[in-house]
């Protein structure tokens, strides 16, 4: 009997070390902080469409570039649009989703966003699902962000006055 109980608690040692050791290469402490203002910034050339007009497409590009880690500066230049705007990134799986900065943030959703709480994911960058956890209401709407994978951009852009009204962009990195 004791050789069995032996056996046993070996084993579960041993199935205990093995999800410690497997655990240990997906844990994030020890590598560096990524800054996603630099994993995204670029140029992305693509097209630009009128929600007034959603048959018509014009080219575009939409500079990227880092304003401050985890914040950018975009800007979008076409026939139809000329506008720069700075947009907070939030890590999301193969994702990096954008939120409005600063006045911008408190028009959109009616109440100031907490610049002092701390939102690190475990990639050292600010987490997308605690953002929207901390930051926002249900039904607050986002337009859009980076697809890794896929080395692209999607935003939908508002301007001042109506909500129906919008431009959007799509777009892969240069």
């Amino acid at each position: 009997m004791n050789k069995q109980i032996a056996i046993l608690v070996t084993a579960i040692l041993f199935i205990s070390l093995l999800f410690t050791a497997c655990d240990k290469d997906d844990n994030n402490d020890n590598k560096p902080q990524t800054d996603l203002s630099q994993t995204v910034s670029g140029s992305y050339k693509g097209s630009i469409t009128f929600s007034d007009d959603p048959g018509s497409t014009q080219d575009a590009v939409m500079e990227v570039s880092a304003a401050s880690e985890n914040t950018v500066e975009m800007n979008l230049m076409s026939d139809m649009l000329d506008t720069t705007f700075m947009m907070n990134l939030y890590g999301n799986g193969d994702s990096v989703m954008v939120c409005f900065t600063g006045e911008r943030f408190n028009q959109e959703y009616d109440h100031h966003l907490d610049e002092d709480h701390h939102m690190m994911g475990n990639h050292g960058h600010m987490d997308w699902d605690h953002h929207m956890d901390e930051q926002h209401e249900p039904g607050d709407e986002h337009y859009g962000g980076f697809d890794m994978n896929h080395h692209s951009l999607n935003y939908r852009i508002i301007p001042d006055g109506p909500t129906d009204i919008y431009y959007q962009f799509e777009g892969d990195i240069e």
